[in-house]
């Protein structure tokens, strides 16, 4: 009998991730520029980071906002973190969503705090929209981010040298 061949559907819908280059025009100067952080549970410290990254960063680029999403994300340990460096006005706390790629479609660049899956998926997403991805080094990101290439890779605790690759991915 003859061979009958088969489907197997990868489970991903590739119209969910338009081109950029369509969707998105140029910034203008003075737009605001968002930065769309994944977070989990387990990533409190990395989102700090990410806080304190944010608050040193917005003298000199005032057009700069950070959006924190996932899991715990909108806990008051992170508010306090925000409230203490005088930023809360440039950070917002989602929460869980069920249109994050929506949220990163319209990100400038997209850090990854969270761990395991959570990273995984985030990065994956992050790539496919043809977002820039910011993780900490020694994490999940190293099997995906090529430093330099599709993003950067970043010491987990220090806000100024990330602050410094930040400049120069916005740039």
């Amino acid at each position: 009998k003859g061979k009958q061949s088969s489907i197997a559907r990868l489970g991903v819908d590739a119209t969910r991730y338009p081109d950029r280059a369509v969707t998105a025009a140029a910034p203008k100067p003075d737009d605001i520029r968002y930065i769309i952080c994944v977070y989990d549970p387990t990533s409190r410290g990395r989102a700090a980071t990410a806080i304190r990254t944010v608050s040193m960063l917005a003298p000199r680029h005032p057009y700069l906002r950070l959006i924190i999403f996932g899991a715990g994300s909108d806990s008051e340990d992170l508010r306090m973190q925000a409230a203490a460096l005088d930023v809360m006005h440039l950070v917002s706390f989602l929460g869980e969503r069920d249109d994050h790629l929506t949220l990163m479609r319209d990100a400038e660049l997209g850090w990854v705090v969270a761990e395991a899956d959570t990273a995984a998926f985030g990065i994956l997403d992050l790539m496919s929209l043809g977002v820039p991805v910011i993780a900490a080094e020694g994490s999940v990101a190293d099997t995906y981010v090529a430093n330099l290439i599709s993003g950067a890779l970043v010491p987990s605790e220090d806000a100024a040298t990330t602050a410094a690759t930040v400049v120069t991915l916005l740039g």
